[in-house]
């Protein structure tokens, strides 16, 4: 099955939650008081917002944008069930590191405090199996929803809401595809020309996404 947040190159996400649960040992031996994960895991000038973005390979677990292209503090921990949500009134549990995921900025604030109930919640946290089996890339590297779950209303809002079929996804994906190609090839490609025509339409394509 393939994950519509990787490129061929890409390493894939695997063993999320046991590299979450070893992590949250390491935040507890080292602040046995501690609480409040998010409040450590979202700072950007501490190592545990690093670790927590090895956890998910340096990419956003919603869109698969990777520290490639885009800085550090362009990544956030998002609440994948919003703190406003009613079962979180009485308790801290949406710090909880089971319920942070990493998140691009741009994905993090789109999606808010989108709302997913109980019954859904497994279809789109992911740190699972399943959003993989609603997205996928079409052959222009579009995102787009699976036939089985295209009436879905959770899905098709969750979707709109995070602009999930937005020029700058397709553009994302072609540049990391690129990027980890030309780092995977660049000694075996012997023809200088050709590499430094691949750098300059990086160069380009990074122009286009103003983060130069």
């Amino acid at each position: 099955m393939a994950d519509y947040r990787k490129t061929k190159y890409c390493v894939p996400f695997k063993n999320i939650t046991i590299n979450k649960m070893e992590l949250l040992k390491k935040l507890k031996s080292d602040f046995p008081r501690l609480k409040n994960i998010y409040l450590k895991i979202c700072e950007n000038d501490k190592e545990y917002k690093m670790e927590f973005m090895k956890v998910y390979n340096y990419r956003c677990s919603y869109c698969g944008v990777s520290l490639d292209i885009l800085n550090k503090r362009m990544f956030e921990i998002d609440h994948y069930i919003p703190k406003k949500a009613d079962k979180f009134k009485n308790n801290n549990n949406a710090n909880k590191i089971e319920n942070l995921v990493l998140a691009c900025q741009f994905c993090n604030r789109k999606k808010s405090d989108f709302l997913i109930s109980d019954s859904e919640y497994s279809l789109l946290y992911p740190d699972n199996e399943e959003i993989k089996k609603i997205f996928y890339r079409d052959e222009k590297y579009y995102i787009k929803i699976e036939n089985e779950y295209s009436q879905n209303e959770t899905i098709k809002k969750f979707y709109e809401q995070l602009e999930m079929d937005g020029e700058v996804r397709r553009l994302d994906f072609l540049l990391i595809s690129l990027l980890n190609f030309k780092k995977k090839y660049r000694n075996k490609l012997e023809n200088l020309h050709i590499l430094n025509e691949l750098s300059d339409i990086i160069e380009k394509l990074k122009k286009k996404r103003n983060i130069i």
